[in-house]
This record gives structure tokens, C-alpha cells and sequence, in this order.
């Protein structure tokens, strides 16, 4: 794990007894980690489109346009039912899906059915379902948290094995897309496990909220994972473009918390 990592594991490992504001639970939902993984999703259709489909300016528009508008809706449903615990993480996580096969249409997917859009957008809304559902508003005293608690590793770990096993199968155990498939599904892993068991039982509202904004974060390196395994061009574009989110693109929202204290998810 990165050190960064283990600051976070260190922050989750504090008493659970200590307090945090409401403000990070419920509609708080625009912060530099949310603003950075939304856009994620329909990136994922598009490059998954663009390797099979025939790039159009005219869907690409479209595309483009409905993209920002589901997940727009998404988020505006989800900021107005947020304290009804299913259907506010239920709106965000179909209009996230629906911004995926909208990335695909840009990116020239509009006759061709491919399959591999639509485990995308499962994948994706799945994850985004589970841990904006633990993100819901708490009780006071703190709630139970039971097979809730392992929502984002049993969404995350079965994807990117899958991930992993299609690079595998697909262009061997050396090929750029094969190696970062494996590392990620060793790395996220672990570290979504870890998190998840930081939920167990009763967490504090200040755990709650830490453990939530860490495993948001996540949701890039899911999308890192789907790319690169998922990619069906000779080139390992895909790869390359996960290798980039993995080790850059990932790190920016802990930069802008650092910029941004304030800022919540």
C-alpha cells in the first residue's frame, strides 16, 4: 500500500467514539472526489465505443450532451431523496450507468450491440449504488452496519477478477493490459476489503464519513480496470490510458482536499 493509503487507514483507525458534523452525509455531495470519478463513466463508454464503433461529430454531440444530462439528473435526484436510503444512491447510480452507455454512443456505439458497454455500466452503478447507499444519512445513535458493510468489495473484487481473467485470456500474462489488471485487482482489493471491515458493527459518523470519501475514490480504479480489461484494440491503448488514471488521475483528489479542506463528498 502507498503511504497515502496508510494515512487513510491510520484516520479510519481512530476512536469511533469521536463526532463529525452532518455535513458530509445526505445531499453533500459535491466534492473534489465525486467531481473527479463522475466524469469516469462515460469516459468508459466512449473509449470502450471508440475501439469497435466508427467516431461520428454528429453522436458524438449527442453522446456527449446526454451524458451530462442523466448524470446531472442523477445527481439532482439523489440530492432530493437523499434521506430515503434506496431510491436517492438508486437515482445517482442508474443516471452514472446511463452516463456509461452514453459515453458509448459518443464514441460511435449506436447499431452495434457489444456487451462490453453494458458490464461497464453494471459494474459502475453497482459500486456506485453500494457505497452511496452506506453514505446515506445515519441514525443518531449510529446504525448497524451488517452485510451493508461488504456492499463495495462484493461488487468490486468479482469485477476486477473478471477483468484480470479477460486480459489474461486475451492477450497474455506480460501484455501492458493484463499487468495492470492484475495489480489493480491485487491492490483495490485489498484495500476495499480493508475499508469495509473499518464499517463493521457500529462505526461513528466520523468513520462513516471517512471510509465513504475513501471508497469513492475506488470508483476510478474500478473504471481503470474496465478500460483495460474490457479494451479490445492491439495497441494496449487501454492499458496505457489505466495506467494514467491509476497512478495520476487517482491522486488528484487528495491534491485538491489539500487545497480545499473544506470540501466534502
Amino acid at each position: 500500500m502507498t503511504e497515502m493509503d496508510r494515512q487513510s487507514e491510520a484516520q479510519l483507525s481512530q476512536d469511533s467514539s469521536e463526532t463529525a458534523p452532518a455535513a458530509p452525509f445526505g445531499p453533500k455531495l459535491l466534492g473534489p472526489t465525486v467531481l473527479l470519478t463522475l466524469p469516469g463513466g462515460p469516459a468508459v463508454g466512449f473509449l470502450l465505443a471508440w475501439r469497435f464503433g466508427e467516431l461520428h461529430p454528429s453522436r458524438l454531440g449527442v453522446g456527449l450532451g446526454a451524458a451530462v444530462l442523466v448524470i446531472a439528473l442523477g445527481m439532482w435526484l439523489y440530492r432530493r431523496f437523499s434521506r430515503r436510503t434506496v431510491i436517492g444512491p438508486l437515482c445517482l447510480a442508474a443516471g452514472i450507468s446511463l452516463g456509461v452507455l452514453a459515453g458509448g454512443v459518443a464514441g460511435g456505439w449506436a447499431d452495434t450491440l457489444n456487451l462490453n458497454l453494458f458490464l461497464a455500466a453494471a459494474a459502475v452503478g453497482a459500486y456506485v449504488f453500494v457505497v452511496w447507499l452506506i453514505a446515506a444519512p445515519p441514525a443518531d445513535p449510529p446504525r448497524r452496519m451488517t452485510w451493508l458493510a461488504w456492499g463495495p468489495a462484493l461488487v468490486t473484487v468479482p469485477a476486477l477478477l473478471c477483468m484480470a481473467i479477460m486480459a489474461i485470456l486475451r492477450s497474455g500474462l506480460t501484455e501492458i493490459n493484463t499487468v495492470i489488471c492484475l495489480y489493480l485487482l491485487l491492490w483495490v482489493s485489498t484495500r476495499t476489503i480493508y475499508f469495509c471491515r473499518a464499517l463493521r458493527g457500529w462505526p461513528s459518523r466520523a468513520r462513516v464519513a471517512q471510509a465513504v470519501r475513501l471508497l469513492a475514490r475506488g470508483l476510478m480504479l474500478l473504471q481503470a480496470s474496465l478500460i483495460a480489461g474490457l479494451d479490445i484494440g492491439d495497441d494496449k491503448l487501454g492499458g496505457v490510458i489505466a495506467i494514467v488514471v491509476t497512478f495520476v488521475l487517482f491522486w488528484l483528489p487528495t491534491m485538491l482536499e489539500k487545497l480545499f479542506p473544506e470540501t466534502t463528498y
